[in-house]
């Protein structure tokens, strides 16, 4: 039985630790004008106790993601790589997506990450995927696989460019995209509607960072749309800070829960083991997005690890909520905002944790 345990730190809450300031794009740095270093949240929360939870059908999972009622998993199973839980039972709902060249099917396995887009339409829940060599995207109708345990699933674009480091779909016509530039300098963000280009001026500022073509891993982010207000959230994997804006420019900051912004040239420096893991999984919700920390360098990740993640929450204005100690190793979070669970996943060691934070949920996640 889950014992509900917290330990609260309370700390006066200061939004800003530094004030705001504005900053012209540079190559050396991803970030927008806006710049506001936001190093305290009103509470900071350690979670001692959670549920080591046993499913053995998510051996080999990449990562995951609890919405709508069900837990899916990304998995490097062959015979069906989305892997479908309940999220209260976790009974198992099946496998689908197959490996192989195949119509209907998927050389890598498609991430339920940063590539892909759940949303509800008319009663029913769709997964929009990317299929990453090929170029494709696809219209999964999650609902109906699993009510009539068969692949329910439609091509609705072959013609976007393959190999793009972020895609998400905003409608069935237009693509945020994103990939690095020919002579790999630099990640290059673009809409792409009705098959036309078109650059944004608050794109244009992030796509300005430099990179050398032998770290082009300097830049990679988890980029994400919340479909509530339009705006992105973009997470780089070893700087950092957090973009936040949208595509009309209407809103653009950039928020640093660090005294000091990380410096592309420096980071790019370091031997790729030697690097920061900043971040590790981003997740969005209606009113507010999470954040998993790692900050250890990446050989950490491949022997010993010493510093437990942490998982910071802000609302879509990048004001701090609330930041949550983990005592497990995770990889990638979600959260179940209905029944007050936060689910954690461990790629390195197939590990997946639940904890209760019913009284979290409540106090800071109700808008």
């Amino acid at each position: 039985m889950l014992i509900r345990k917290y330990s609260l730190i309370i700390i006066a809450f200061a939004f800003f630790s530094c004030c705001t300031r504005k900053q012209s794009s540079s190559p050396d740095y991803m970030v927008l004008d806006q710049i506001v270093f936001a190093t305290k949240f009103s509470q900071e929360i350690q979670l001692f106790d959670s549920d080591k939870i046993e499913m053995d059908e998510t051996i080999g999972a990449l990562n995951f993601t609890s919405v709508d009622s069900l837990l899916i998993f990304s998995t490097s199973n062959s015979a069906g790589m989305w892997s479908f839980f309940s999220n209260l039972k976790y009974e198992w709902r099946g496998r689908f997506l197959l490996r192989g060249n195949g119509p209907n099917e998927f050389v890598q396995t498609p991430t339920v990450g940063a590539k892909t887009s759940f949303y509800t339409k008319d009663n029913e829940f769709f997964a929009s995927i990317y299929d990453f060599t090929k170029g494709k995207v696809y219209v999964m109708n999650i609902s109906r696989t699993l009510g009539e345990n068969k692949l329910v699933i439609r091509l609705i674009n072959d013609e976007l460019p393959p190999f793009l480091s972020s895609l998400i779909m905003i409608d069935s016509v237009t693509f945020f995209c994103r990939e690095v530039s020919k002579d790999q300098s630099k990640e290059e963000r673009f809409l792409l509607k009705n098959g036309v280009r078109n650059v944004p001026d608050v794109l244009n500022k992030l796509n300005k960072a430099v990179m050398s073509a032998e770290a082009t891993s300097v830049q990679a982010a988890i980029i994400k749309r919340n479909g509530n207000n339009e705006r992105f959230v973009e997470v780089p994997l070893n700087l950092n800070y957090i973009n936040i804006y949208s595509i009309d420019g209407a809103f653009a900051k950039t928020i640093c829960t660090q005294n000091r912004l990380d410096n592309i040239s420096d980071v790019q420096k370091q031997k790729t083991q030697d690097r920061i893991y900043r971040h590790a999984d981003l997740q969005i919700y209606d009113y507010f997005f999470g954040v998993l920390c790692i900050d250890e360098e990446w050989k950490m990740m491949q022997t010993e690890r010493k510093k437990l993640p942490v998982v910071q929450f802000f609302n879509m204005d990048g004001k701090p909520l609330v930041k949550l100690t983990l005592n497990n190793f995770a990889t990638s979070f979600s959260i179940d905002i209905n029944n007050g669970y936060l689910y954690t996943f461990d790629f390195v060691t197939s590990e997946f944790y639940r904890y209760d934070i019913q009284n979290i949920v409540r106090n800071y996640f109700r808008f």
